[in-house]
């Protein structure tokens, strides 16, 4: 029995195997390399959508609060212990070797770290009397002057040297120094015990910088991520600047490097459970270059009275989940107030503009909140739709106070994602007429007055005269075409077939590679009855103790067609006298390339089966790796879409390569 089961790489070695599954043996198999093995025959191969943009996320270690504990229980007062110690610095927590007896207070020099000058030469660390070691002393590094900072000496090493006890480094951005400014260098720290999980980098030598809101500690990485840790904020109130401004400058950086700080950050992530401030104005606004928010359910946001400007200026965020936001105790405020300062809800989405939100049955707006988009549209929600063609029952605009009739506390409505729909883009069907009688094509999307090209359809025994049309989108929504095509028989015994006497049935030389749907169950194969290739009076049979395992990869090297016109059904050979309904998989080419999702709005993703996904899509203006053309249908002249995970695709006519 010889299988044909696809090698992706040369020198590769398939092991094929048959595993039973009550009386039907089920054919797997796995692809060796000289790095390692793929699996191709199980479900368990997945490919997970790759972004091309962003570097590799710092893994966080947790840690419950900032002090580190030896490993011995007790301690001999009389010998020595060497340790660990957890020091904080304005540049983030530093590990550091502790040695002395049980009882006894030691001091530590501090460590240097290049282009920055402490605040001290030496921290006192108590040796306890269970053998940990803790210090409450804290550091602050200043960046050094630049030429200072740039002195070599005459053998060419740098003067500044590393204390070989730090056991973590942090490197600040070069524009970043400690403020001289008392009244922005007010604490952001509140004393207090940490608790929950904290934002601590594993290795502090990437981040840019790290710091306190009140009991969360947070870090942003060098690409650009916030991390918060579990904590309670600090109230605006105290802070003598834009909220986060302030927040980054009570950690010891000026106001200019501040707000350059908060200009690097493109993603935020709560990494712990959260309090938010009463007063909640401006908590995440003014991040211009900030794309996306992850674990916003994470912030409890049940005693919050005033979320004005809460997201203002984020004009690089794409989508939002408020869903789990507790607004009951937002403070309604005079919509027609002359007051400055913003309370309630207001101006809550100003400056933004997103291409999704979903929101939740304990959301309040004030009347007076607008909530802009990508397309400046009406908001609609998804329903039963896609994000792509919503077909939901609820709509507001963007602009007030059509939001707050919707969600105003009282929970008449629940959780709905809204994206914003754009009523000039049309899906529907072509009708093409040709000699044969008319050719309908579905699923054919385009914007009301733009021309579009349309694929013909394939007729088997047959050859058109034209592999494309151009088609119209209408302003009542029809699409049309003035394009005829003439489809002319094509006559037996071409090149490249080897045809049997029967007319409804033939064998056809194809190599190609196909993939088994990965929802799937096992797929049937069948056989051949008759001599072969002698296909009077043959016909394909069910093989009932073998079968295609879902999700695997196959090579076919022949195409048999039974019936025609619309009866007809293709079988591709993929072992010796061994056939699969072409129905059951898609046809695909190794292709690896970067494509780019267009920028007015999230794109749609379609499954294998060309069914589209609707719990997930791409964001605008994200780029994504693909490593295959998928062409999603059964035709002779089907189109390709490009594969960004396992069993997700996407068309090309929504990316740019």
């Amino acid at each position: 029995m010889r299988f044909e089961q696809l090698k992706r790489e040369s020198g590769s070695v398939i092991r094929k195997k048959l595993y039973k599954k009550g009386k039907m043996w089920i054919v797997a198999s796995a692809l060796s390399f000289a790095g390692g093995i793929v699996l191709l025959g199980t479900t368990t191969n997945n490919i997970f959508a790759d972004t091309v943009n962003s570097q590799d996320t710092v893994v966080s270690n947790i840690q419950s609060d900032s002090t580190a504990t030896g490993e011995t229980n007790t301690a001999d007062s009389t010998k020595e212990i060497t340790t660990t110690v957890n020091v904080q610095t304005n540049l983030g927590t530093i590990t550091m070797n502790a040695t002395g007896k049980a009882g006894e207070t030691i001091q530590l020099n501090v460590p240097d770290k290049t282009g920055y000058t402490p605040d001290k030469n030496t921290i006192n660390v108590a040796i306890d009397a269970d053998g940990t070691a803790t210090t409450t002393d804290m550091i602050t590094y200043t960046l050094k002057d630049a030429n200072e900072n740039n002195n070599v000496d005459q053998n060419g090493d740098e003067n500044d040297t590393k204390d070989s006890n730090s056991l973590s480094t942090l490197n600040s951005s070069p524009n970043i120094q400690k403020s001289t400014d008392d009244s922005l260098n007010s604490s952001s720290r509140t004393e207090g015990v940490n608790s929950g999980i904290q934002a601590t980098a594993a290795d502090d030598s990437t981040n840019l910088a790290a710091g306190y809101n009140g009991t969360s500690q947070w870090y942003i990485n060098e690409n650009g991520d916030l991390h918060i840790g579990a904590g309670t904020f600090n109230d605006p109130s105290s802070l003598d600047s834009d909220y986060w401004v302030g927040v980054f400058a009570g950690s010891g950086f000026s106001r200019n490097d501040a707000e350059s700080l908060q200009t690097k950050i493109t993603k935020i992530i709560l990494d712990g459970n959260i309090v938010a401030p009463i007063n909640s104005t401006e908590l995440f606004g003014e991040f211009t270059n900030l794309t996306e928010i992850e674990n916003l359910n994470s912030l409890d946001t049940s005693k919050v009275t005033n979320m004005g400007m809460m997201f203002m200026n984020d004009s690089s965020l794409t989508s939002l989940d408020l869903s789990k936001f507790d607004m009951s105790e937002v403070i309604k405020t005079d919509d027609d107030s002359s007051d400055p300062i913003p309370s309630g809800t207001d101006q809550m989405f100003d400056g933004t503009k997103l291409s999704s939100i979903t929101l939740g049955a304990k959301n309040k707006f004030m009347n007076n909140v607008s909530l802009p988009n990508a397309l400046n549209a009406d908001w609609v929600n998804i329903g039963t739709g896609t994000i792509d063609f919503p077909q939901g029952n609820l709509n507001f605009t963007e602009t007030a106070p059509s939001l707050s009739t919707l969600y105003d506390g009282n929970g008449k409505t629940g959780t709905e994602t809204f994206v914003p729909y754009d009523a000039s883009k049309v899906k529907g069907s072509l009708t093409i007429h040709s000699n044969l009688g008319d050719k309908v094509v579905d699923n054919i999307t385009g914007k009301i007055g733009n021309s579009i090209d349309v694929n013909v359809p394939a007729v088997e025994g047959y050859k058109a005269d034209k592999t494309i049309v151009k088609a119209t989108v209408n302003a009542d929504g029809t699409i049309t075409t003035t394009d005829f095509v003439t489809y002319t028989k094509i006559t037996s015994g071409g090149s490249g077939s080897n045809e049997g006497s029967s007319s409804n049935l033939k064998i056809v030389d194809k190599s190609q590679l196909v993939s088994i749907y990965p929802d799937k169950n096992e797929v049937t194969l069948y056989k051949l009855d008759g001599s072969k290739y002698k296909l009077d009076g043959s016909k394909l049979t069910p093989i009932k103790n073998r079968a295609l395992a879902a999700g695997t990869d196959w090579y076919s090297d022949k195409v048999v067609i039974l019936g025609s016109g619309d009866d007809a059904v293709k079988y591709v050979r993929v072992a010796t006298d061994e056939w699969m309904k072409l129905s059951d998989g898609y046809r695909y080419e190794n292709k690896k390339l970067v494509v780019t999702t267009n920028n007015d709005n999230m794109t749609q993703l379609l499954k294998s089966e060309a069914v589209p996904v609707t719990n997930r899509a791409l964001g605008p203006r994200s780029s994504w790796l693909v490593d295959r053309i998928g062409y999603l249908d059964t035709s002779d002249n089907p189109k390709g879409f490009y594969r960004v995970a396992t069993n997700e695709f996407v068309d090309p006519d929504n990316v740019s390569i």
